[in-house]
């Protein structure tokens, strides 16, 4: 199984290597720009990416992005709406569209406000909001009642 600070260590290999070789140093600095990476062994780095599949060895000092390192940083063309939503985003930038354009700014607000209202009623997954409380936990941030049921915040 591919670890998600996996994908982020790949696409920022990507960002910064494309296709092109990628060292053993490419990696550590990779690693280094991620959270709590700057401690990360390379090599460690380099064998566990070619467990996943993420790296292939070119040489006997560099490495390749995998086919499907690829596909998993690539961004895809479904906008990941309902019908229904993309329909009502249509509208809303054609609503708001004076003379039949938008300039970028008005393009970005309309477009965030339809997703802060299609995102208002939606339900936060529980493995995602228990990881946000325990990092904030663990930062002296948000401390929890005895029954779990309310979490009082520090500023």
């Amino acid at each position: 199984m591919t670890s998600s600070a996996h994908i982020a260590l790949t696409a920022l290999l990507y960002a910064r290597h494309g296709r092109a070789l990628i060292a053993l140093s490419d990696i550590s600095d990779c690693a280094k720009a991620l959270p709590n990476g700057a401690s990360a062994d390379a090599a460690s780095l380099a064998h566990a990416l070619v467990a996943s599949g993420l790296l292939l060895r070119a040489s006997d000092r560099a490495w390749s992005l995998s086919t499907d390192a690829l596909e998993q940083i690539a961004l895809v063309d479904d906008l990941a709406l309902t019908p229904e939503e993309e329909r009502q985003l249509f509208a809303a930038l054609q609503q708001s569209a004076r003379g039949g354009s938008l300039d970028r700014d008005d393009l970005h607000a309309v477009t965030r406000r339809f997703l802060e209202d299609v995102l208002a009623g939606a339900m936060i997954p529980d493995e995602l909001l228990d990881r946000i409380v325990t990092v904030y936990r663990a930062r002296g941030r948000i401390t929890m009642s005895e029954d779990g049921g309310r979490y009082t915040i520090k500023m």
